[in-house]
């Protein structure tokens, strides 16, 4: 038994919607990571080489990661508000500037509007309900690791996340994470 971990719930329910809303659209052929994309495992790349095997190599790309970056709790008046700043990182691949700027540009604004239409989309069934805040979300191109044929958009959205007393979050929330 473990503590519910409503940072790890959220990423899910947002990859859950995304695939959804790709789905919808008919974009295919995404790779979704949360936290961190995966390391390549160089010594298990070197043990089939040595067994004579021959690697293929694994395009990670196009990709979506989602992972919560901060969360942010207030106090005031007897009223508990809290929300947490989540990621999602839209990865593609093009060999086209301009081609390849408007292709990732193009699936953001495309999730920003499914996530504007359905601002709820990831509602939980376990009795707290987790809403998108739609005054706070930006997307923009990550310049920074941005290169070559990769081509990186960034969403930070925030969620209305449940903010209950740490004796009732331990007590009454005890569930296998």
């Amino acid at each position: 038994m473990g503590i519910m971990n409503p940072l790890k719930r959220n990423a899910e329910s947002l990859e859950k919607e995304i695939k959804k809303a790709f789905e919808k659209a008919g974009i295919e052929g995404f790779h979704f990571y949360k936290i961190f994309l995966p390391l390549n495992n160089v010594e298990e790349k070197v043990k089939k080489l040595r067994q004579g095997q021959i690697l293929t190599e694994e395009e990670e790309c196009p990709f979506i990661l989602i992972r919560p970056l901060k969360t942010n709790q207030k106090y005031k008046n007897g009223e508990c508000k809290k929300v947490a700043d989540y990621l999602i990182r839209i990865g593609t691949k093009n060999e086209e500037n301009e081609e390849g700027f408007f292709e990732v540009a193009q699936i953001a604004e495309y999730l920003i509007a499914y996530f504007t239409h359905k601002p709820s989309a990831i509602e939980s069934k376990d009795g707290y309900s987790y809403s998108i805040n739609l005054e706070n979300m930006d997307a923009y191109l990550n310049e920074e690791i941005t290169g070559g044929d990769y081509w990186i958009y960034d969403i930070v959205m925030q969620l209305n996340i449940p903010a209950i007393a740490h004796g009732d979050y331990y007590t009454n929330n005890l569930k296998i994470i």
